[in-house]
């Protein structure tokens, strides 16, 4: 399991100032760059060819299921993922788990 925002120079701290638009822009660029394959399907390694609109259901083998940014609601790009209102939001990234 992972999250974004990371700054590596500050670890896991998320430590900013809500008024400081530099820090808060630090962080917001850091989910927007986390955050653009799933805005732009054409960034991702395959172009998003094996994404699959899954609903509830889980995808076929092989395939994933897309995600919408739209719906983080709060937590979108256009509040700025809650930063600038000292409302920060978090993602948490599931990493696959390889069993051998």
């Amino acid at each position: 399991m992972g999250h974004r925002p990371i700054l590596y120079e500050e670890g896991a701290l998320i430590w900013f100032d809500g008024d400081n638009a530099t820090q808060v822009q630090r962080y917001t660029e850091n989910i927007d760059d986390f955050l653009a394959p799933y805005m732009n399907k054409s960034l991702l390694i395959n172009k998003g060819v094996n994404q699959v609109e899954c609903g509830l259901q889980k995808p076929p083998r092989n395939e994933v299921c897309a995600f919408d940014v739209r719906q983080l609601g709060p937590c979108s790009p256009q509040n700025g993922y809650g930063y600038s209102a000292r409302k920060p939001c978090v993602i948490i990234k599931l990493n696959k788990a390889i069993r051998r």
